[in-house]
Parts: C-alpha cells; sequence; structure tokens
C-alpha cells in the first residue's frame, strides 16, 4: 500500500486511509499550489451551494404541508444528509487541502473522518431507498398503496442510518486507533497503513459506495421497463372503436395503484363498471346479462338509472396522484443518470488507489471536481423533476401564496 498518497480528494471520497500524506513527488498538480487554491476555492463554493440549495429543500418541505408525503421523506433524508455533510465535513476537507496539514488535535480528526465517512456513505444509502421506493411501487402497485406511507417511510429511513453506522463506524476507530487511541494528536489528520486497515478499507469501499451505485444503475432499466408496461395495460383497457360490452376500467384501476405508478391497471375485458366521462355501453350479446330488478319504490329498471359519475374531487385526486408517480419516476431517471456521471470516477479511482496504489493527477481532478458538484446538483435535479416541489420553490422565492 504506497504511504504518499495526496489529498487531493473530495469530502465524498471514500477512502479513509488517504485523508492527508505527503503528496508524491512525480504529482505536479498535488504540488501546485495554484491548482490546491483552485480546488480548495471550489470545496468552499460547494459548502455555500450546496447549504443554500439543499436548505430551501428541506425549508419547502417543513413549510408546505401538501409535500410532507411518505416518497419525499426519502428526499429530505437525502438532502438532510447534504447539508449536514457541508457544515461538519467539508470544512474540515478545505482545511486539509488549502494548509496540507491539520491544525487541530487527533480527536478532532477522528471526528472529522466520523462525519465525513458516516454521511457521505448515507447518501448512497439515501439514493438507495428512492431507488428501493420505485422498484416497490412497480412492481407491487396494490401492496404498495396499502403498506406504505409515512410512518413505514421513516422507519425504513431508521433502519438506513443503523446499518450505515453499523457499516462504517468500526472503519472510522480502526483506522484511526493509534498508539494513543482515537484521540492520538498529530499534525496531518492520518490514518495508519496496515494491512488489517487495509482490508476493511476495502471492504467498506466496497459495500458502502460501490454496491450502491451498482444498485441503482442496474435497478432502472427494470423499473422503467415496468412503468412502460404498466402504461401499455393501462391502454389496452378501452380500445379504440372495440367491441361494446367493453368499458373504461381507468378509475378503478387508478384509484388503487396511482400512488405506486403512472397510468393504471386493466380489470378484465368483460367487466362492466361505472365511467367518469362515457356511458356504459350495451353489453356483447354473448355475454350474459341478468334481468333488471325493480324497485318497487321507484318503479324503473336498475339498467335504465344513470350511470354513477365520481365526484369532481376523485377525478382530481386521481390526477394528481398521476401526476405525482410521474414525477417521482422522472426523480430516478435524473438521479441515476447524474450517479453515473458523478460518482462512478470517484469510486473506480479511490477503489484502485486502495488495492493497488494507483495515482493520476488528472483523474484525481475530475473525480475530485464531478463528485464535489453533485452536493448541490442533486437538490436541483430534486427541485426539476418534481412539479410540486417546483412550485412550492417558485411561490417562497417570488413571495407567492
Amino acid at each position: 500500500m504506497n504511504s504518499s498518497k495526496p489529498f487531493f480528494a473530495p469530502v465524498n471520497e471514500t477512502s479513509l486511509m488517504t485523508l492527508n500524506v505527503t503528496p508524491p513527488r512525480n504529482s505536479t498538480l498535488s504540488t501546485d499550489q495554484q491548482a490546491r487554491t483552485i480546488a480548495s476555492w471550489f470545496i468552499l463554493f460547494t459548502i455555500f451551494a450546496s447549504v443554500l440549495f439543499n436548505g430551501l429543500l428541506i425549508f419547502v418541505y417543513l413549510t408546505h404541508a401538501h409535500l410532507r408525503t411518505a416518497f419525499n421523506v426519502y428526499v429530505v433524508n437525502i438532502a438532510t444528509t447534504e447539508f449536514l455533510l457541508a457544515l461538519t465535513a467539508m470544512p474540515g476537507t478545505f482545511i486539509v487541502n488549502y494548509y496540507i496539514t491539520w491544525p487541530y488535535d487527533g480527536l478532532a480528526c477522528t471526528f472529522f473522518a466520523y462525519f465525513k465517512l458516516i454521511l457521505s456513505t448515507a447518501v448512497r444509502y439515501g439514493h438507495v431507498l428512492v431507488t428501493v421506493n420505485r422498484l416497490w411501487a412497480v412492481t407491487f402497485p396494490m401492496h404498495y398503496r396499502n403498506a406504505h406511507n409515512k410512518r413505514v417511510a421513516l422507519a425504513i429511513t431508521l433502519v438506513m442510518w443503523v446499518f450505515v453506522h453499523v457499516l462504517s463506524v468500526p472503519s472510522v476507530v480502526w483506522s484511526r486507533w493509534g498508539k494513543s487511541g482515537v484521540g492520538q494528536p498529530e499534525r496531518r489528520c492520518m490514518q495508519g497503513d496496515t494491512v488489517g486497515k487495509l482490508v476493511t478499507t476495502v471492504a467498506l469501499e466496497i459495500v458502502g459506495f460501490g454496491v450502491p451505485e451498482l444498485f441503482i444503475v442496474m435497478t432502472y432499466p427494470f423499473v422503467w421497463w415496468k412503468v412502460r408496461q404498466l402504461r401499455w395495460k393501462a391502454g389496452k383497457v378501452v380500445p379504440k372503436g372495440g367491441r361494446t360490452g367493453v368499458c373504461d376500467t381507468s378509475f378503478v384501476g387508478s384509484s388503487k395503484v396511482a400512488s405506486g405508478i403512472n397510468g393504471s391497471v386493466s380489470l378484465g375485458n368483460e367487466l362492466t363498471v361505472p365511467t367518469l366521462d362515457k356511458r356504459i355501453e350495451a353489453p356483447h350479446p354473448e355475454v350474459y346479462v341478468p334481468k333488471p330488478r325493480i324497485k318497487p319504490s321507484v318503479g324503473l329498471p336498475t339498467s335504465e338509472r344513470p350511470a354513477r359519475v365520481a365526484p369532481p374531487t376523485v377525478v382530481n385526486q386521481r390526477e394528481k396522484a398521476r401526476q405525482m408517480a410521474k414525477s417521482q419516476n422522472r426523480l430516478l431517471a435524473y438521479m441515476v443518470l447524474a450517479v453515473i456521471v458523478c460518482w462512478t470516477p470517484n469510486h473506480v479511482f479511490y477503489l484502485l488507489v486502495d488495492t493497488i496504489g494507483y495515482w493520476n493527477a488528472t483523474f484525481s481532478s475530475i473525480q475530485f471536481f464531478v463528485l464535489y458538484t453533485y452536493s448541490w446538483i442533486d437538490p436541483l435535479l430534486c427541485i426539476l423533476a418534481m412539479s410540486p416541489l417546483r412550485q412550492a420553490v417558485r411561490n417562497r422565492i417570488f413571495c407567492q401564496r
């Protein structure tokens, strides 16, 4: 394991073994003070932008009751994690990167390593929760609608945080453990370089950072296919110019699964139910139709009574749920694209660093800037993808109700 890897790395970088050590002489980018200054100022910009945009998202969530939905619990969880990351770990990264030394004691370094690793891992698994939510919604829409609520979302999020601590805390303690313990004073906030710590770091790097990205990227094609399949089935409920006896069942289907998918589910071609905007057509001659029952108090056959029409509130709720599901699926698509672009270089780079001692200044700078960019572009993607959130932000900015 090469012990001379530089600290030209973002706060979300996965290696605890490379927090701050002497830069190699053959790395002109790391030894160049101008490049280090540019990187440090970019860290400060990222801190400001991340606090601003993630704080805005959290603020509109807390001040708008209609945004406090079960799905938005996962969105706000990511925003809160990024917000705390900007306030705790990023300042420490700026100090070490700019001054090339750690001016505080070893205990402060341990806390810095704790927040850095815990929050970075939580960001990854926060995106996993969004992916699992969409996977659940399109695979088991009925169960999703009946079982998923805000309390369940909060419980799932809590379990994620417990898992992140179980996964990351041992690596923090073990990596920081020196002759005087985790509070050992030192100038470089430096981790040990033993074989055991290397194994722990590599395992954490794979499970805590590589696996989440692989799961997100590999799951999205299946989610996309299921959404397309459900939309296709919804379109087959009422074929244009189809035979009589077939009526629109989208109201029944969408009322059960609208909060899970963007569309409705066919309930069969021979089922006749009341519709929103179409009259019930005469049944097919081959379909058995029981004789109409006469109510003495009314005097009219039941079949001659007008079809019940859903009230406008039901129509609005159905359309609202459909648009919400569409926004949630769009958000997942944006996140997957951003994850591929911004996370992959970092994960590949530090996996090579911790396994074979690889170092490349150009590769290091690329993964540095794209990963830092994700910290403040993520809340913007949430705002762009979700129309209710976008409208709430617009109202706040322009002081509209």
